[in-house]
């Protein structure tokens, strides 16, 4: 069993195929096979998922608009759930999504499937793909409320089917992460305006009123640069256009876009 949870640049791919795609279908089955603990079983319930197709799943959940992943959340902010279950033999892929409490309960707001439709079992909303996805991408949008708590947990399972019209010799894959609050208090809020990045745009540097730590990436989520503990950032050497400044001060993080003349 090929069991990751991954944030890495390797996954921002993914991401970026499914801000083109548009594609939306019925899935399969309304079951919650998503693994979490409100599920009713996972993909081998249909699938002996026991093969070894050399397929991998990796998920990415990045704040809506941005290729930067993310491990926290806040209230009210839209962020997009990128699935890839890529790799070996299959042609035919599967996936189920779900973002809940610690305790399987449903938290915040779905929306927006990509390949797949947002689906209630077993009382929890959750993504499930459609019947003969062949690209193995898919996504859906997820909004936290106030009813949110502060940690909740992502489930993905997925299968990579054989392509023999039978359900035998498919290959199962699960998937586990964790995302928690992003912490805010009255110095955080008093703090923000020092955290803008100026000039913006830039010709050869950007700078910060605070010491500083992160890394720059490109439209298409490349890592380009990174810097840590610093109020000037030198961007001489990059190409003009849009980047996106992922950085911390000592309290939280942000996400920035910035503009290279």
């Amino acid at each position: 069993m090929n069991k990751r949870f991954t944030i890495l640049s390797t996954c921002v791919a993914a991401i970026a195929m499914w801000l083109v795609q548009s594609s939306f279908s019925n899935g399969m089955s309304d079951s919650n096979y998503s693994g979490s603990p409100a599920s009713n079983g996972k993909c081998t319930n249909c699938h002996t998922g026991r093969a070894d197709l050399s397929a991998t799943l990796n998920v990415v959940v990045a704040e809506k608009g941005t290729l930067v992943p993310i491990t926290t959340f806040k209230e009210g902010t839209t962020y997009t759930v990128a699935i890839a279950l890529t790799g070996g033999t299959s042609m035919r892929r599967g996936t189920n999504s779900t973002i809940v409490s610690e305790a399987g309960a449903t938290v915040g707001t779905f929306a927006n499937p990509t390949d797949g439709k947002i689906i209630t079992a077993n009382g929890v909303k959750l993504f499930t793909h459609s019947p003969a996805n062949i690209t193995g991408i898919f996504a859906y949008e997820w909004t936290p409320d106030a009813n949110t708590p502060e940690t909740v947990k992502i489930y993905t399972t997925g299968i990579a089917a054989d392509s023999k019209n039978g359900n035998n010799g498919d290959q199962f894959l699960e998937a586990e992460g964790t995302l928690t609050k992003e912490k805010t208090n009255a110095l955080t809020h008093t703090a923000q305006t020092e955290l803008e990045l100026f000039p913006n745009p830039c010709l050869n540097v950007f700078n910060s009123k605070v010491n500083i730590s992160g890394s720059v990436y490109s439209s298409l989520g490349q890592l380009v640069l990174s810097f840590s503990n610093t109020k000037t950032v030198n961007v001489e050497k990059l190409e003009a256009g849009q980047y996106f400044v992922h950085f911390t001060d000592e309290q939280k993080s942000y996400t920035k876009m910035i503009i290279k003349l």
